[in-house]
């Protein structure tokens, strides 16, 4: 119940907070997916490296002490995550914002699925390989955000 709780609290919050400072990227919102991007990664590298020492030593720590360090732990890379969606929706809005409901039902789709098909890959294979997925995941999905948006200057510019 608390790890449940205070993962899912860290994230909704770390998100939360994240997607209010991704509006300081409004303007130039592929270039703050590409900052959020490289930080998610850098954070999963970081983890993936240095998690296993640490949560062994602190097996024996009290409840509230380690429910802080998991909060703690997960706010910054929750914080990066709450960049992508609110940046996307910039990008489809700039675009054409008729497909900003079909972002919002693919994002509530993908999110149903990602969670449940994260707990099995995490069951098979550990958490540190589905947070490296996870990487690779969001990389995919901003180099293709990244090559729509240079096709879009392409068509524009030849358009003029």
């Amino acid at each position: 119940m608390y790890s449940i709780s205070t993962v899912l609290g860290s994230i909704l919050l770390g998100a939360g907070i994240g997607s209010w400072i991704a509006e300081h990227w409004a303007e130039r919102p592929v270039r703050g997916i590409s900052l959020a991007l490289l930080a998610v990664t850098l954070m999963i590298l970081l983890f993936v490296a240095a998690a296993d020492p640490i949560l062994d030593a602190l097996l024996g720590a009290s409840l509230p002490a380690r429910i802080g360090i998991c909060a703690v732990t997960i706010a910054p890379l929750a914080l990066f995550l709450g960049f992508f969606f609110p940046l996307g929706l910039r990008i489809v809005d700039r675009r054409d914002a008729r497909y900003i409901p079909w972002a919002w039902g693919i994002n509530a789709g993908f999110t149903v699925i990602g969670s449940i098909l994260a707990i099995l890959a995490a069951m098979a294979v550990g958490f540190d390989a589905v947070l490296l997925l996870a990487a690779g995941i969001y990389g995919v999905g901003v180099l293709a955000i990244r090559r729509y948006e240079e096709r879009g200057a392409a068509v524009a510019l030849a358009v003029d």
